[in-house]
């Protein structure tokens, strides 16, 4: 049975967050499971009650990205443009602003664009 990018997804969730870090100023790594997230485009969100955007502090937007880990990656739903990440202390929304907005990897897949 050959499954969808959704239905893959989904398979793998909840998920624990084992690390992450920036990789520039404003593109977060976030890897939970056998996933990496990796952001391009503008987001926000909300980490262990703290807010948190793309174009933020790089050091006050690593300690937000800190507080996710070991915490559960819940759920990924999107749409045309957007995508939002549901965690056990908080969310993040990325809007699809460049051409890359973000990647998700899985075992065996790199995929690049709308969910």
């Amino acid at each position: 049975m050959v499954r969808n990018i959704r239905e893959r997804i989904g398979s793998l969730l909840p998920a624990t967050v084992t690390s992450s870090e920036l990789v520039s100023d404003t593109v977060p790594v976030i890897h939970a499971g056998a996933m990496g997230l990796q952001i391009w485009g503008a987001f926000v969100g909300q980490s262990a009650g703290e807010a948190m955007w793309d174009e933020m502090d790089p050091q006050d937007l690593a300690v937000r990205l800190k507080a996710f880990e070991m915490n559960r990656l819940l759920a990924v739903d999107g749409g045309p443009g957007w995508l939002h990440l549901d965690f056990t202390n908080g969310w993040i929304r990325v809007v699809a602003d460049t051409w890359e907005p973000w990647s998700i990897i899985l075992p065996g897949i790199w995929w690049t664009g709308d969910i």
